[in-house]
């Protein structure tokens, strides 16, 4: 069931697991479940290219929730959880191969992020 949403909505499928990597207290199983989710969809495969996954993450409808999502994998480095910050650096370089110019805010918040002293070592 989860797959046939994923695929015939993956638009909304990225909304609700970016919402998920935004709320607090959020049991870490359902947090990486979540971004296997992202990273799926975001993923370029022989059944579609990173071009055709651009075209639907960048229409005028859905830029509220790009920046959702952007925000969602950004803050999902921070996370103590090994596994959360890889899944989350891989989609952050998903969206930078797909923004490519337009991400020097958020590259200009990693690089603050791994200055910080506010998150623990591992997140640096």
């Amino acid at each position: 069931i989860i797959s046939e949403f994923m695929e015939s909505n993956p638009r909304e499928f990225l909304s609700i697991s970016s919402s998920l990597l935004l709320e607090d207290d959020v049991d870490y199983v359902i947090l990486r479940a979540a971004l296997t989710f992202i990273v799926k969809i975001l993923t370029p495969s022989t059944r579609i290219t990173l071009s055709e996954i651009k075209e639907m993450l960048y229409i005028d409808s859905f830029i509220e929730e790009r920046e959702k999502i952007k925000s969602a994998v950004v803050r999902g480095i921070m996370f103590n959880d090994q596994v959360i910050r890889q899944q989350s650096a891989r989609c952050v370089d998903l969206l930078l191969q797909m923004e490519q110019r337009s991400w020097y805010s958020v590259l200009n918040s990693l690089f603050q992020l791994t200055i910080s002293q506010n998150y623990s070592f591992e997140a640096h």
